[in-house]
């Protein structure tokens, strides 16, 4: 079904770019506490 490869997309994905993501998240929270 499209939910299960979908989430496995999501899965590969996030163990890719786990340390991506983080640092992307974090410039997220950085910049919303600089502009919030």
């Amino acid at each position: 079904s499209t939910l299960n490869s979908l989430q496995r997309d999501i899965q590969k994905y996030n163990g890719a770019n786990d340390i991506r993501n983080t640092i992307e998240a974090s410039k997220k929270m950085l910049k919303n506490g600089v502009l919030g």
